[in-house]
């Protein structure tokens, strides 16, 4: 069937033509002679020529729990490709993670990270690219502002452990109460009554905060002294 506009002695292949056979029908005439027409042989089935990958994607970014990684596509020959991105954990595709930047989740301690790309253009086949694999990813890092204490240090009266929010949220807290910098058995609740043994001693509490997938926080409040009986 007859190409629209392709009257020139050249033609170049285009996406519409996958698939088919391309020949070309060349008419001769000359004054006095009665044109002649002649058609070429096919050539065999255009193919899709494939997208190629010149530079491997990469990841910028710190393997550590709560931070984000940034995705950079690569290089594509044809330049004007549509990119697609995949994260992967242990090689693995991570579900709903599809865009260039990523926050890495308690679950990705532990595990490489990569990120997988597939370039498309109409008229080439995809092709796929995956950038070198992270180091191992890190715990996090809480971040919790060191406990107080709150309420009259002297015998009968009740101690409470104060502490502020954590972040990222959601950590569970665990106490212990120390006397003079020891344990203190079963004193492992956010209030402390103040006893005889404490007399002449100083109180404090030690607080740790732990969330899967970071390291725990552990610190302990500044002492509260407890006074002598009076004579």
């Amino acid at each position: 069937a007859p190409i629209a506009d392709a009257t020139a002695s050249t033609y170049t292949v285009s996406s519409a033509d996958v698939g088919s056979t391309i020949s070309v029908r060349v008419t001769a005439s000359r004054t006095g002679f009665v044109a002649a027409v002649a058609d070429s042989s096919p050539t065999s089935a255009v193919t899709e020529p494939p997208v190629s990958n010149t530079a491997v994607p990469t990841i910028s970014g710190t393997a550590r729990v709560g931070a984000a990684l940034v995705a950079s596509g690569g290089t594509w020959n044809p330049a004007d490709v549509s990119l697609a991105f995949q994260w992967l954990r242990g090689g693995s595709p991570i579900a709903g993670a599809t865009s260039t930047t990523y926050v890495l989740t308690p679950a990705d301690a532990g595990s490489g990270i990569a990120v997988r790309v597939t370039a498309t253009r109409a008229g080439f086949t995809p092709q796929e690219a995956v950038s070198a694999t992270t180091a191992l990813v890190a715990k996090g890092t809480l971040v919790a502002p060191a406990p107080t204490i709150s309420g009259t240090p002297k015998v009968k009266k009740k101690l409470k452990a104060v502490v502020g929010a954590t972040s990222p949220s959601g950590a569970s807290t665990s106490y212990q109460w120390l006397r003079n910098g020891k344990v203190i058995a079963a004193a492992t609740k956010s209030t402390y009554k103040v006893s005889k043994k404490d007399k002449g001693k100083k109180l404090s509490v030690r607080v740790v905060r732990t969330l899967p997938g970071y390291a725990d926080d552990t610190q302990t409040s500044a002492t509260v002294s407890v006074p002598k009986k009076k004579k």
